[in-house]
């Protein structure tokens, strides 16, 4: 499993998922880096989005895995970058 950060390539696979952005949304993403993708094996099959709330504290809003990957334990182990465990 990799997680990287959302670019313009990954539009179509986030939009399909997350369907309350539009475009001018979605290019914001990509410009703060406030997505990521879930990769296995040269697929993608999920996503996570996070915000900073009071411009210090990071929240993850949604973590989001296909339907065939859940309940296999890739969900459990991402983590954004930064993050202190």
């Amino acid at each position: 499993m990799e997680i990287k950060i959302v670019t313009d390539q990954d539009k179509e696979f986030v939009m399909s998922i997350d369907k309350h952005i539009d475009d001018i949304s979605y290019a914001n993403r990509v410009y703060t880096k406030s997505g990521y993708v879930i990769w296995e094996k040269d697929r993608r099959i999920g996503i996570i989005l996070h915000c900073v709330i009071w411009d210090r504290i990071p929240f993850m809003n949604l973590i989001w895995l296909s339907e065939e990957h859940r309940g296999k334990g890739f969900g459990r182990g991402p983590s954004l970058p930064g993050r202190r465990r």
